[in-house]
């Protein structure tokens, strides 16, 4: 009985710790995206939707503390049942009761009812868990390491030289692109995704940055432009095609942190600077905000 509860427990244990992961990996979505979430009053369906994903982890816990409360009243059972069927036994058996029997008998089972009816099943549940997260840090631990010759090129005098890039797919091996001197990036037909179950985030791309060029990559909102950058920068592990950064000269992401203070849009434009309408209308005009200002009351 106690091997069907630990392998009930194994897998009760694995579906909750899964939508546990689910549930913050999606509270740390919205954490991240919280601007964009209030900019564009998305607070009731993702509000809906973490709602989902908690009542699935509340469900999976209830049929684990379901199961023990089963368990734990089946071995509170179990003394008894033993005892009655003990007595039981020894009468079919043909030997006859007396009270002295009985209450000696009964009290050899005492000192095991507390181990039989406590402390074993809670053995059988921890050990289940201990089993549940030892699988997860040995899966993690285990995981092949990044290596950076696999996605970039070695950086020598002329650029990059070739490296192989491995295909998870079919495990066939596809040459990196070798730029010239005038690259600093070369990508040629790489496909990568964050999760193989949730398809390609990027596919087939291609691409050249000659040193010292200004790329302006534009697009919608989850387009792939954050994927592009983290696969240059060796975050995201291409699955196909070929990347190579040339690295001899250094390579650095500065991302953008709008700062906004809580004062007039003048005073943001300005910052502290005296009052010069040439900044002002450079200002609006390099971040195409005249549209925008002149349907406002007030303007600037």
């Amino acid at each position: 009985a106690q091997m069907v509860f630990s392998s009930l427990f194994v897998r009760f244990r694995r579906r909750t710790v899964a939508e546990a992961d689910r549930r913050v990996r999606t509270m740390g979505e919205l954490i991240s995206g919280i601007r964009v979430l209030k900019l564009y009053s998305w607070e009731e369906p993702l509000a809906e939707r973490v709602a989902h994903v908690r009542n699935r982890e509340i469900r999976a816990l209830r049929r684990s503390m379901n199961l023990k409360a089963v368990n734990l009243w089946c071995e509170f059972l179990s003394s008894a049942v033993i005892v009655s069927i003990t007595f039981t036994v020894y009468v079919l058996m043909g030997n006859t009761l007396t009270p002295a029997l009985i209450f000696s008998t009964y009290s050899l089972f005492l000192p095991l009812q507390l181990t039989l009816t406590l402390f074993f099943p809670y053995a059988v549940e921890f050990l289940s868990e201990l089993y549940v997260a030892t699988q997860r840090l040995t899966a993690l631990l285990t995981q092949s390491e990044r290596s950076t010759h696999k996605r970039h090129g070695i950086a020598n005098g002329n650029g990059c030289t070739s490296v192989p890039s491995t295909d998870s797919s079919d495990d066939t091996q596809i040459d990196t692109p070798t730029p010239t001197h005038h690259h600093a990036i070369d990508i040629h037909n790489m496909t990568a995704s964050w999760e193989p179950k949730t398809g390609p985030v990027l596919k087939s791309v291609s691409l050249s940055v000659k040193q010292g060029e200004l790329l302006v990559i534009a697009g919608p909102v989850g387009g792939g432009k954050t994927s592009l950058l983290m696969t240059i920068l060796g975050e995201l592990e291409p699955q196909a095609g070929g990347v190579c950064v040339r690295e001899g000269d250094g390579m650095a992401l500065v991302e953008q942190e709008p700062f906004i203070a809580p004062v007039t849009i003048l005073e943001n434009i300005l910052f502290g600077k005296p009052a010069d309408q040439a900044l002002v209308d450079a200002a609006i005009h390099a971040s195409a905000l005249a549209t925008d200002l002149a349907s406002m009351p007030s303007h600037v």
